[in-house]
């Protein structure tokens, strides 16, 4: 019988290295005056895979006229979402602040809503970082193959005609 030991980086090792590369990676964007786009899963239509309408039919009709990305700032003022500009995922997260969208992620939302009963996990996996709101750059930590990793995606939310395309928070 034979064994191997594979040793990691600790947590907090790579929760800091990752938060030195968002931060450099912000400043970049800054001096250029952009926002970050994930290059993985770009803001586009064709993100979003299939559209369903509300009647159960495929829609693709129009899509890059009808559906959109908006950083959360750009909700502020539509229908549903009066206050948004104070938004905070921070500000008592609570299982049923979160509905299932049209995206058929029932499963996803399960878990989001387990976590939000304990803040401090809220905040462990999705740190508050200056540069999300500036630079668009959400740092997610992940425990991923045994592993912690920090995975860098952008703030950009599907919507349609205003409203999120996905989750949403029933209290605005």
């Amino acid at each position: 019988m034979s064994f191997s030991t594979e040793f990691h980086d600790s947590k907090e090792s790579i929760f800091l290295k990752g938060d030195k590369e968002c931060e450099e990676h912000a400043a970049l964007l800054r001096d250029i005056g952009d926002v970050f786009v994930d290059p993985d899963f770009p803001p586009t239509a064709n993100s979003l895979g299939k559209i369903i309408d509300d009647q159960g039919n495929e829609d693709f009709e129009n899509l890059n006229d009808r559906f959109a990305w908006f950083a959360p700032h750009q909700f502020q003022g539509y229908a549903g979402f009066p206050d948004y500009g104070r938004w905070s995922l921070y500000e008592d997260p609570w299982p049923f602040h979160v509905d299932q969208g049209r995206l058929g992620d029932c499963w996803l939302i399960a878990a989001i809503q387990a976590i939000a009963r304990r803040k401090e996990i809220v905040e462990q996996i999705l740190p508050e970082r200056e540069y999300t709101r500036d630079c668009g750059i959400v740092p997610v930590r992940l425990f991923v193959n045994g592993k912690w990793e920090v995975i860098k995606v952008d703030y950009h939310i599907p919507q349609d005609d205003g409203m999120t395309r996905g989750a949403k928070n029933l209290k605005n």
